[in-house]
């Protein structure tokens, strides 16, 4: 439990009402935990298991700001790729390269390293 505890608190900010990290969460196992929540639990999950990659999909809407540039700080450090299905935004710069699908089926791929 000490893994999953520091992961949360890794994750939690005051933004996601979880800057208590997993506490509470062991105690009231009978509530329902919010979308945001469940969120959290599969990001936490993610680190924990230290995958190569990750796919997401528009998790930053549920997560919000800081917690989405905290939790890609986090893959980065782990060295976990993560493949995200967002909507473009002010989160761009957090990315090494884009890749931008549009509806009639074309694409560009940006490099941001350079």
């Amino acid at each position: 439990m000490y893994e999953l505890g520091a992961t949360f608190e890794a994750l939690a900010s005051a933004e996601n009402g979880l800057a208590d990290g997993a506490e509470g969460l062991e105690k009231d196992q009978d509530r329902e935990m919010s979308l945001g929540e469940q969120q959290l639990l599969a990001v936490a999950k993610v680190l924990l298991s230290r995958p190569r990659y990750v796919f997401l999909d528009r998790i930053e809407a549920t997560l919000g700001r800081e917690t989405f540039r905290n939790m890609l700080r986090l893959l980065c450090e782990r060295s976990i790729t993560c493949i995200n299905n967002g909507e473009e935004g002010d989160t761009r710069d957090l990315y090494r390269a884009l890749l931008d699908c549009r509806e009639d089926g074309s694409w560009t791929w940006t490099d941001e390293r350079t």
